[in-house]
């Protein structure tokens, strides 16, 4: 559809010379981030957001549901805005089965992808489960019958009840679970398990299972709290916890080696051993991340009362720059607390290239580390941290933030929306410009009766907020008849309607993000007449990353005609070239178009 005319795409190539010259473009959204689907996609409020992808690349969120009594429930992003099965019409997210697949109230919520495309789900839910869908929805082993989710060894993975908890998988699409163990054997210590599917043989209480402890339950020295488990490339299970002893609350680093005699911990012989030693940083932390890097390296994140802060293990035991000497642990970027404080959610994960991402909460928050220390841009000047789009980019006093990256690199960011009655929202950097697609009437369309209202589809979800860039915003249009002349003379909106055309009042514009459509009304019946309405984008309507339509470059144009008799094309006019019904004037002949007399009489 060409919604520009030969004149306005001239005055275009002017305004791109002109806006060149004086360096704004208005292509760079001032956020640069954009939501997946709509903002607040979930059917009721939601907490312990988690997202990963598979390996086509399509995201897939878990969460605790507050629509079904905090059950866990899956979905995925598939984009397909008219047959999408969840609550939420239109919005391109479809359940994975049935929401509230579990059989209890599910809370530190996590999801992994195999290399299958299989969703797998760690809960807690008093112990700790772990589920698959299948999608075969007739042998399901759970007590939600039909929903293709099937238990992984049994209903309950952990042998005791459970504290908090943390899902990984190797490269194999084994599971493993990391928790704060709450039995009285365990002593809130932490445990890990990983299944195996031997039914037989394996070690844990839960005979049968196919879960196994792995060294043995309760490993740790002492209290644990927000335990995260990572498995590196050669299938060694690391985990991060808060170390709760002697009420100091710092990052513990630990790995199973499975050497039984020459483990360096307090627990002898379970096959533990510290990473750089205990407690590794000198503050209090409240939120725990941890990532192997392709080197089998540890990286970890946590707030603590500086901020946001990042870790690697070097093994480095005399020039590491951390608070805690000859550990082998180092401060990447060389300053603790490069992100403000991130509450209970600190996410961290990697690109391809080992290139680590963070996210935290507040308004969410993404950085990268590129190591730069001269023109990073974020909150500590020379670490080598930049944020990713703006600071704080989705407004609101955000929660349960999580990361994760697709195989191109790019972030996507989960988290429960207090802009959107804690709803789920997923965001991810968008610079790609709205446009506008379609419109009733069409451009270069004949309607026979005037119409009341306009309509006019985006590629996209535009702002709705009443700001001046948002869809719903009167003054975001400009509809014009052209005058004496029969052709349009006004170019743009930013310049405004230009004589002889008329402006045509605008009474009210209302946007509904189900199908990305704005409705204009008229004060009245358009009266027959040729019309073009202007859709701003020099002035400009902009979706959620702040991208302005057309990149702010220009409008878009849709020119139409009110008129009782459609102009006729030339297949549907008489042999002769006359019209039926009207006189037609003609010029006068030359001689050599004169009839020749036959003397015939009728």
């Amino acid at each position: 559809m060409n919604f520009f005319s030969k004149k306005s795409r001239n005055y275009i190539f002017l305004l791109i010379v002109i806006l060149a010259l004086i360096g704004t473009t208005g292509a760079l959204a001032a956020s640069g981030w954009g939501n997946v689907g709509s903002a607040g996609f979930s059917a009721g409020a939601v907490s312990y957001t988690w997202i990963d992808f598979n390996n086509s690349n399509v995201p897939f969120v878990a969460f605790s549901d507050g629509a079904t009594s905090s059950y866990a429930t899956a979905m995925k992003y598939t984009g397909n805005t008219t047959t999408d099965t969840d609550a939420t019409a239109n919005d391109g997210w479809e359940y994975v089965g049935l929401p509230g697949f579990s059989e209890a109230a599910a809370s530190y919520v996590n999801i992994a992808i195999d290399n299958s495309g299989t969703p797998i789900v760690g809960f807690r839910n008093g112990w700790v489960s772990v589920m698959q869908y299948t999608g075969n929805t007739t042998t399901d082993t759970d007590a939600t019958a039909n929903d293709g989710w099937e238990y992984i060894g049994g209903r309950r993975a952990s042998a005791y009840p459970a504290a908090s908890s943390s899902l990984a998988l190797d490269s194999s699409g084994t599971p493993y679970i990391a928790y704060k163990d709450a039995s009285g054997a365990g002593n809130n210590r932490a445990t890990a398990m990983k299944y195996t599917g031997n039914t037989t043989t394996d070690t844990d209480a839960t005979a049968n299972d196919g879960w196994e402890f792995i060294g043995g339950q309760a490993f740790s020295d002492g209290n644990t709290s927000f335990p995260s488990i990572a498995v590196d490339n050669s299938s060694t299970p690391y985990v991060a916890y808060r170390d709760d002893r002697s009420g100091v609350f710092r990052v513990t680093v630990m790995k199973y080696t499975g050497n039984t005699t020459t483990d360096t911990d307090g627990q002898a012989n379970d096959g533990w051993e510290y990473v750089g030693g205990p407690q590794i940083n000198p503050t209090t932390v409240y939120s725990i991340s941890l990532v192997i890097d392709g080197s089998d390296k540890p990286i970890v994140a946590f707030s603590d009362s500086s901020g946001t802060t990042v870790m690697h293990y070097t093994g480095n035991t005399t020039t590491d720059s951390d608070a805690t000497a000859n550990d082998g642990w180092e401060y990447l970027g060389g300053v603790s607390g490069s992100g403000r404080a991130g509450g209970e959610s600190v996410s961290l994960a990697l690109d391809s290239s080992d290139t680590p991402y963070l996210a935290y909460q507040g308004g969410v928050s993404v950085m990268k580390y590129t190591g730069n220390i001269t023109t990073d841009t974020d909150i500590k000047a020379n670490d080598g941290w930049e944020f990713v789009g703006s600071e704080q980019f989705s407004g609101g006093a955000q929660q349960f933030t999580n990361l994760a990256l697709n195989s191109s690199g790019t972030p996507f960011v989960a988290f429960r929306d207090t802009t959107q009655s804690f709803y789920a929202s997923v965001m991810t950097p968008d610079s790609t410009p709205p446009t506008a697609s379609s419109s009733v009437p069409s451009n270069g369309s004949n309607v026979t009766t005037g119409p009341t209202q306009l309509t006019v589809t985006f590629s996209e979800d535009v702002k709705d907020d009443s700001s001046t860039g948002a869809a719903n915003t009167v003054a975001n249009y400009l509809l014009v008849e052209a005058g004496v002349n029969g052709s349009f003379d006004t170019l743009t909106c930013l310049a405004g309607t230009v004589a002889d055309d008329t402006e045509i009042p605008i009474s009210g514009a209302a946007y509904t993000s189900a199908g990305f459509t704005t409705t204009l009304t008229l004060g009245s019946a358009l009266p027959d007449g040729s019309y073009r309405l202007y859709v701003c984008g020099t002035t400009s309507i902009e979706d959620y990353a702040d991208n302005e339509l057309n990149s702010g470059l220009s409008d878009a144009q849709i020119s139409f005609t009110v008129s009782p008799v459609a102009a006729a094309s030339a297949s549907a006019l008489p042999a002769t070239g006359f019209r039926h019904g009207s006189v037609t004037s003609l010029s006068e002949q030359p001689t050599a178009k004169a009839y020749t007399d036959t003397a015939m009489t009728l």
